[in-house]
């Protein structure tokens, strides 16, 4: 992930989590659930004006550069119709669950299934010094779509784990407990995995237009310490660009 790297427990896991996100509210200390309203409402607003790609999170794999952008909560449709072009929503359902904590903060788990969710790549040049215009790999950016290309769509699923303030608290926008959480907040953990058919474009090395497909697999756990794969909280983090019926 890029602006920071995010982590989504595999579909097994994120079951479980649903699961415990039904317990009913108990003794201090015990899980509970909270409507999945409470997370949606708290991701706010993006400035229209400016590229929509410094108002999210993206998906980034270091080793290759690649990046890949998957509209999670609808940012990336706002941006395109309120830049004239007419673009689908994404479709949300999910869990919160949360649990209070010895010290006054909470743990709070969130699972999410997007469906419809816009797709698209690009190649990362000179360690972000041209964000976002690099060599376009899948799909059709916001600004193309805005100007009548046609949206590319995916499925994804999500689910982190953080520290909020307190049990009750607003829930925060994702960019910001990522980029910049208030005190007291902290990402645990997350996983976040992602897949969408549509075109290549010729930054890939294909014929701009060959059918391919476009996947993420993101897996950050923030409280590991030590080097290798786990130095930057994301031991997981692939992002792939194919051709397909080949």
């Amino acid at each position: 992930m890029r602006r920071i790297k995010l982590l989504l427990p595999s579909l097994a896991a994120a079951t479980a989590l649903t699961v415990a996100a039904t317990m009913p509210v108990s003794a201090s200390g015990h899980a509970y659930s909270r409507p999945f309203s409470d997370w949606t409402a708290g991701q706010t607003p993006l400035d229209t004006a400016s590229p929509v790609e410094f108002s999210i999170v993206w998906w980034y794999e270091a080793a290759t550069g690649e990046s890949l952008v998957v509209d999670m909560d609808g940012r990336v449709a706002r941006w395109i119709d309120a830049n004239g072009g007419l673009a689908p929503g994404p479709q949300l359902q999910g869990t919160v669950t949360e649990r209070p904590l010895p010290d006054g903060r909470a743990e709070v788990t969130v699972t999410e299934t997007i469906r419809s969710a816009i797709t698209y790549g690009w190649q990362d040049v000179n360690d972000f010094a041209d964000f976002p215009n690099g060599p376009k790999l899948f799909g059709y950016r916001a600004e193309e779509i805005a100007a009548g290309a046609p949206a590319v769509t995916g499925k994804a699923s999500f689910a982190i784990t953080f520290i909020n303030t307190a049990p009750g608290a607003p829930l925060p926008d994702f960019a910001h407990l990522a980029f910049a959480p208030d005190a007291g907040q902290e990402i645990v953990f997350s996983h976040f995995d992602s897949g969408a058919f549509g075109p290549l474009r010729s930054g890939s090395g294909y014929a701009d237009g060959t059918r391919g497909m476009a996947a993420t697999q993101q897996i950050g756990n923030f409280r590991t310490t030590g080097g290798g794969a786990t130095a930057d909280g994301f031991p997981v983090e692939f992002v792939s660009f194919r051709p397909v019926g080949r």
